[in-house]
């Protein structure tokens, strides 16, 4: 997916503040690194400010990946600008008030810049979103109520 939008792709590492093995750190499901691009759907992972749209779930594209003067891949970024369509907070750019810029944050030892790509989600991180469209692949078989979690999730 990221190829077809014809953009360069950057590794963006996750900084890890302790010494820890490869095998210890995907025993906690996080990433060593993510790759981001221009025009790439992606979601934040964090509650950076609740009161303006900027929760852990909110889905953007990135529009701009900046780098310290000096900086570049596969340095950790100094920022991420991401078009969040329901952002509320003050503009950033007064061009594009819905862009915000999403810096590295640190949580226990690590360091990263808090996104993910978002070509497709699971149900269960569905769960709590409200979505503007979807497709949605319902498989061959109703599991538990899925179809049903995931439909009421679309406007």
């Amino acid at each position: 997916m990221l190829k077809q939008l014809h953009s360069p792709i950057s590794r963006v590492p996750i900084i890890i503040a302790t010494h820890r093995t490869k095998q210890s750190h995907q025993d906690e499901q996080l990433l060593f690194e993510i790759l981001l691009s221009r025009d790439q759907q992606v979601m934040l992972i964090a509650n950076l400010w609740i009161e303006v749209g900027l929760v852990n779930g909110s889905l953007g594209q990135i529009k701009m990946i900046v780098y310290d003067a000096g900086s570049k891949p596969p340095d950790l970024p100094k920022y991420v600008v991401v078009l969040f369509q329901h952002y509320t907070g003050p503009p950033w750019d007064a061009a594009n008030l819905k862009y915000v810029p999403i810096p590295p944050i640190t949580r226990g030892n690590h360091t990263h810049i808090p996104l993910a790509m978002a070509w497709g989600i699971s149900i269960h991180k569905l769960q709590g979103l409200t979505l503007d469209f979807a497709i949605i692949d319902i498989g061959k078989i109703e599991k538990h109520g899925l179809m049903f979690t995931t439909l009421s999730r679309v406007k």
